[in-house]
């Protein structure tokens, strides 16, 4: 079954490439990539089957857009490896916001403030969490999230082997990799606070090593350019 389903990915990556011959004169700014896209915008709305090429003319990935939302089935090309993800959009009652998820989450839950939904993929967990006007934003603000970072995952047993941070317009982005020797864990962290209007949202995908590291990556990307509230985007990334 796996070696027919392969097949089929790739069969499908190649139908995509003869089904939209346009030119790439676009560009989308993501999470550390900024990629030429061929595909349809109404309205500040994705509506239609994109596809984004790195700079050297490579097609990276492919998949269809639907409202502004990444829908169904999505096709990356990682490392000369075909990656399928299965998009859906999600809307979330509680705190108001909507977004893009992966199809098929393992379980969920949810506080006056937060939403944390949990994917078991192979041998491994990620988890995507969205907080609303967080009561420890103060904290944020007053310690600085690397050095919360460091004392979290120090009280762990965890050391940060790698820590980076940049800004996407207003949103402050932060990547950082934490190893804990003893038990030969690695754990995986994307995180991004932005604001619309007086809202502060924070969005945070974790991963452990049973997880390939592109997935943690693909979902952040993908919540993170299609997130929206009041009908406000947090983050357009497209030129």
């Amino acid at each position: 079954y796996k070696a027919m389903r392969k097949l089929i990915v790739v069969g499908l990556w190649v139908l995509i490439s003869c089904s939209n011959p346009r030119k790439k004169d676009n560009y989308f700014i993501g999470y550390k990539s900024e990629l030429s896209y061929i595909g349809n915008i109404d309205n500040l709305r994705e509506e239609s089957l994109f596809e984004f090429y790195n700079k050297g003319g490579d097609r990276v990935s492919a998949g269809n857009y639907l409202n502004g939302f990444r829908n169904n089935e999505w096709f990356y090309n990682v490392d000369d490896s075909l990656i399928e993800i299965k998009w859906a959009p999600y809307t979330d009652k509680k705190l108001g916001f909507e977004t893009n998820i992966f199809a098929i989450g393992d379980s969920i839950s949810r506080g006056d403030f937060f939403t944390d939904i949990v994917y078991i993929i192979d041998s491994g967990k990620l988890t995507l969490g969205i907080t609303k006007n967080s009561p420890f934003l103060d904290t944020f603000a007053l310690l600085g999230y690397k050095n919360i970072v460091e004392e979290d995952m120090g009280s762990r047993n965890f050391i940060i082997s790698k820590f980076d941070s940049f800004s996407l317009e207003k949103i402050k982005i932060y990547n950082f990799t934490a190893i804990n020797s003893k038990e030969q864990k690695t754990v995986y962290f994307n995180s991004a606070f932005g604001y619309i209007g007086n809202d502060c949202f924070h969005i945070t995908v974790a991963s452990n090593k049973g997880v390939k590291k592109q997935y943690n990556d693909i979902l952040f990307e993908g919540v993170l350019t299609n997130f929206y509230y009041n009908s406000k985007r947090l983050y357009y990334p497209f030129t």
